[in-house]
């Protein structure tokens, strides 16, 4: 359902339960189910404030061309994104439209992940050790050693010794370094910086894990690109990173070499990584169209015809292989193309020159390509016009272009809304058990009203009031029983589910800021006013991001609570039902008499116990964390300084950045562990509570019963009084519940 009517829809429904009722079991029923309608659209109009941009990803196996793609596709042939030679050097770079000046920023890997690396690479050099032992004769042979290390190593201990044996010591110093922002002019001043980033000899490739890029280029307004290093990235870290960023994602490009169209591994990938992350489109691109095309059995064809040949080949496997996909995968291609960005680039450089191949800045593969195709379809490659068709048929750059604006930019919204409703799902299930619960007890309500008359609960209550005190034992065990299991399942939410939503300032947003200056020249003495461009807080950026991350803990908590808490109510009550209704026979014409019994006792005792109250407690910490950001200290720099050469008094305030950045972090890392502990302390004492009512409701279980058998008396009897009137309100009660269920099912 779109959010936005799913949005009106929680408020009609939020609505349709605004109804009194006398029966006690209903009107719980719909304070339940409403108080989490009423969270149910918080979360959603919450999530729908927080998105705009439409988060694109590419994907496909290492040298599928997915970087070439997106240069030909968005900056005309510009090398923009890297493209990647090894593994080494297929980063993952994120391309975003900012209305401020161009930013590179640069992520390195992690001590931690440079350790894994490490070690990976310590088991490559042992078996090559190992391996050049037992074939002496292979020494100096190095083409002859790596295809055999192929056979007997991983692709993860192959790239991470090529990184590790790449490493500059420029780079070293790198490692668990924080992410650095370098300001660029333009797309030359950012390819001069790309060679040394991520360029196959670069001095800082090894290190480099994440590039982000930040472009004043209206192309790319309202869009975030996520160029990913490959399906099968051999680097665990960077492979752990794309899949992050692939939640971000709205919808991928799909890209599949022609040659080897739709393999195993596009099909895993696929159904294990893109159907869990909830995205919403997926435009496949056979990629490197033109290499299928050189084959032998077009020789002698027209290119048109080779291409709708390849085409309707090609199309075949995809219309196979998808139905042997997920339907959740599968249900969201958009279209499926067949293209060469090779022939885009060439197209694009001999258009700049008037197609004069001669002046053309052709590189060598570009070169041998025209020259291949050229040799294989010479009446289609013969002058300027038939050259320009038949790179455009190969590229077919339109169609891509045309599924780009139709299914991407003119249904964004759409998309987002879709990706935005997978994210929703988890309260979607809490409302369904919420709802399936309340059902089930009107129901067994019902089940008592139709079946039971005034004698005969009369009569069950006689039966019940005497073996009072034969059932006390066994109530009295369960009860115990399931206290333990209360306190096992709370360290269980904590220890497992709590661990995956965890609060963790490691770093802050920021943005470049000029920092004025006075100080004192070292020559003249002479005071001078000077600037210099820093990292300070983006405050609204950084409140933000530890806002979502603070509410998404509250509510992982605050359901998995009540998903404990109710199964564990509904476990206790069935079995202390069962329990007693074993000791004699004529207990168990009682049973529905009883669980009312025991039911009404539990809900009187335990009202509202279901619900954590973490609302104050989390409003209370959201207004520090806000205060705190917003607190000038973070932006107030020591900016006069005595005789002092202007780059030392540049470096001061670089340091003095570093230094309230890191201070950042720390203040928010210390109010974050404050946080979650006080969240869980909020479901400690909510545990002690229950634990407590569960001791005392166990020590006087006695005269419990009795109050009970005497309430459930009173009630009853007025219901059965008016018996029709009863199942009436019933009925009407679960009619109001189903069509909720039915609707959100």
């Amino acid at each position: 359902m779109n959010p936005i009517k799913l949005q009106e829809s929680l408020t009609d429904a939020i609505a349709h339960l605004d109804t009194p009722s006398d029966i006690p079991v209903v009107r719980k029923a719909y304070d339940n189910v409403k108080e989490v309608l009423r969270t149910y659209k918080s979360g959603v109009r919450k999530v729908l404030d927080d998105n705009s941009l439409l988060c694109i990803g590419v994907v496909g196996q290492m040298k599928a061309g997915k970087s070439s793609f997106l240069n030909s596709l968005l900056f005309d042939g510009d090398t923009v994104l890297p493209i990647a030679a090894t593994p080494m050097t297929a980063g993952l770079t994120t391309l975003q439209y900012t209305t401020d000046k161009n930013i590179l920023e640069i992520c390195y890997y992690s001590k931690d992940d440079w350790e894994v690396i490490k070690n990976e690479a310590n088991v490559y050099s042992e078996l090559r050790s190992q391996l050049l032992e037992d074939n002496p004769l292979l020494k100096g042979k190095e083409k002859q050693i790596m295809a055999e290390m192929k056979k007997i190593s991983t692709a993860a201990q192959q790239s991470s010794y090529e990184l590790v044996e790449n490493l500059t010591p420029e780079a070293s110093v790198k490692i668990g370094q924080s992410p650095m922002r370098i300001e660029f002019e333009d797309i030359n001043n950012l390819q001069s910086m790309m060679k040394d980033l991520v360029g196959a000899r670069g001095k800082f490739t090894s290190v480099v894990s994440i590039l982000h890029i930040f472009l004043n280029d209206k192309r790319l307004k309202g869009l975030r690109i996520v160029d990913t290093p490959g399906v099968n990235d051999p680097v665990v870290s960077r492979e752990i990173r794309t899949l992050e960023f692939l939640h971000e994602c709205h919808g991928v490009f799909m890209l599949s070499r022609a040659e080897h169209f739709f393999g195993d591994d596009d099909k895993r990938f696929m159904d294990e990584r893109l159907s869990t992350v909830g995205i919403s489109a997926i435009l496949m691109i056979g990629s490197q169209f033109d290499t299928v095309l050189r084959n032998p059995q077009y020789v002698g064809r027209d290119l048109k015809s080779a291409v709708n040949d390849a085409r309707k080949s090609l199309s075949g496997i995809f219309k196979s292989r998808r139905q042997m996909l997920r339907p959740e995968t599968s249900s969201v291609f958009c279209a499926c193309i067949f293209s060469s960005g090779m022939a885009k680039g060439v197209l694009i450089k001999l258009k700049k020159v008037s197609f004069d191949e001669q002046k053309a800045d052709l590189d060598k593969d570009e070169a041998k390509f025209i020259e291949d195709l050229r040799g294989q379809y010479p009446s289609d490659f013969s002058d300027v016009t038939s050259t320009e068709k038949s790179l455009q048929l190969l590229a077919d750059f339109e169609s891509i272009e045309e599924v780009i604006i139709n299914d991407f930019r003119k249904q964004k919204k759409t998309l987002i809304l879709q990706k935005l409703t997978n994210y929703l799902k988890e309260q979607e299930n809490v409302l369904n058990q919420v709802l399936n619960s309340a059902c089930e007890k009107i129901k067994s309500e019902l089940d008592f009203v139709n079946s039971t008359d005034l004698d005969q609960l009369k009569s069950q209550v006689t039966i019940l009031s005497n073996a009072t005190d034969s059932m006390v034992k066994p109530l009295k065990t369960t009860i115990e029983s399931y206290a333990k299991k209360l306190e096992k399942r709370l360290i269980d939410i904590e220890q497992h589910d709590l661990q995956t939503v965890y609060v963790d300032c490691k770093k802050v947003k920021t943005s470049i800021s000029s920092i004025s200056y006075t100080r004192i020249s070292t020559i003249l003495s002479r005071k001078k006013n000077c600037s210099v461009c820093v990292d300070i807080i983006n405050r609204e950026s950084t409140k933000e991001e530890q806002e979502q991350a603070m509410e998404k803990y509250r509510i992982t908590l605050d359901k998995k609570w009540r998903d404990m808490f109710i199964k564990f109510q509904e476990e206790m009550l069935q079995k202390m039902v069962e329990k007693t209704s074993q000791l004699e026979s004529s207990l168990s014409n009682c049973t529905l008499t009883l669980a009312n019994i025991l039911d009404k006792t539990f809900n009187v005792e335990l009202e509202g116990c279901e619900t954590l109250k973490l609302a104050d407690k989390h409003n209370e910490h959201i207004r520090e964390m806000r205060n705190y950001v917003n607190d000038n200290i973070h932006t107030s720099f020591n900016n006069s300084f005595g005789k002092i050469s202007e780059s030392d008094a540049d470096e001061k305030i670089h340091n003095q950045s570093k230094e309230k950045l890191d201070n950042i972090v720390k203040g928010l890392s210390s109010r974050d562990t404050a946080y979650m502990d006080d969240l869980k302390n909020i479901a400690r004492n909510q545990k002690k509570e229950v634990i407590s009512i569960l001791n005392k409701f166990r020590g006087s279980i006695a005269s419990s019963l009795e109050e009970g058998i005497s309430s459930i008396l009173e009630e009853k009897t007025s219901q059965l009084d008016n018996k029709q009137k009863t199942i009436d309100e019933l009925q009407k009660g679960l009619e109001r519940l189903t069509s909720i269920q039915i609707k959100y099912q």
